[in-house]
């Protein structure tokens, strides 16, 4: 986003939450990074282990983990880059725990939710319908944010 021209000015362009000299253009923004750790006892199938993936939503956007299959305890060590996020608007960051059957019929394991706010960084875990969810959240506000 930020380049240093070869006056070693930095000059920013491109989103509308930051001003041309890379700093906020008003208070609460932040850089919002997420991972979508582990799964523990994690069961969705009578007759096969969990096909498990993890859907994560902000605001308007969403991500996916991949499926890993055949396993009732999974790690996606998957990272999520939400760049610059405005926290004023106190979204909520969703994870829904799905078990993989034919795309039309997966079933939903469980879900659950977390509020960004300044300067968080935290571990959670989510207690599901069967097994457990760990995730991880950083919220980093900066007068610059590089």
């Amino acid at each position: 986003m930020g380049r240093r021209n070869k006056d070693c000015i930095c000059k920013c362009s491109g989103h509308r939450n930051v001003d041309s000299n890379c700093c906020p253009g008003k208070p609460g923004v932040a850089r919002m990074n997420v991972t979508v750790v582990r799964g523990t006892g994690l069961w969705g199938d009578n007759v096969s282990k969990t096909d498990g993936y993890v859907k994560v939503f902000y605001g308007k956007q969403g991500s996916s983990t991949p499926v890993i299959w055949n396993n009732d305890f999974p790690y996606w060590n998957y990272r999520i880059q939400y760049g610059t996020v405005d926290l004023k608007s106190r979204q909520a960051l969703n994870f829904e725990v799905w078990d993989r059957d034919h795309r039309w019929n997966d079933d939903l394991l469980g879900k659950g939710s977390i509020t960004p706010q300044r300067g968080m960084n935290v571990n959670q875990s989510f207690k599901l319908k069967h097994g457990t969810i760990f995730v991880s959240l950083s919220v980093v506000c900066s007068p610059i944010l590089l």
